[in-house]
């Protein structure tokens, strides 16, 4: 691949999509979480996912996204619904967490190679600028969502 065809992604627009979208859990804007015990015959049946909507209707609230982990019939469920994505964009966008973000609301997130390199490769709101393809980028995005708050954002994790 040519560098001068690269395309670059402003550092903090990852931070915030992580933040809106991940899958975390901990503080205030942490992901509900879900931990129950399943039989093999259970889990044949499917009853998790039963499981699972029953909580949410509970609530009430409709499911955005989940991470599901289970080991010999342990299952924890990480759900990210709706209400949650849009409680941490309204705190994102209303400035409620300005100490912790840049400009949320910054225009440009991405830029070309010679855009990029005329800024110093950094963005507009300060924060570098990645590569995307690249291999801190795809450090940053591949990265588990708890352990990428845990490294970035640890104070959100601890806000009540």
């Amino acid at each position: 691949m040519n560098i001068s065809d690269s395309i670059y992604i402003c550092a903090e627009s990852i931070k915030q999509k992580i933040f809106v979208y991940g899958k975390y859990t901990g503080g205030r804007y942490g992901a509900m979480v879900i931990t129950q015990y399943f039989t093999k015959k259970d889990c044949e049946a499917k009853k998790c996912d039963d499981e699972i909507r029953q909580k949410i209707k509970e609530i009430p609230d409709e499911e955005y996204s989940r991470r599901i982990t289970c080991i010999r019939g342990n299952m924890e469920a990480i759900i990210v619904t709706r209400g949650i994505v849009q409680k941490r964009k309204d705190s994102l966008l209303n400035h409620d967490l300005m100490k912790y973000f840049k400009n949320p609301q910054s225009p440009k997130k991405y830029y070309c190679h010679n855009h990029a390199a005329a800024k110093n490769f950094l963005c507009e709101c300060g924060a570098a600028l990645i590569r995307i393809g690249s291999e801190h980028h795809r450090d940053l995005t591949g990265k588990e969502d708890q352990l990428f708050m845990q490294e970035f954002l640890p104070e959100i994790l601890d806000l009540d």
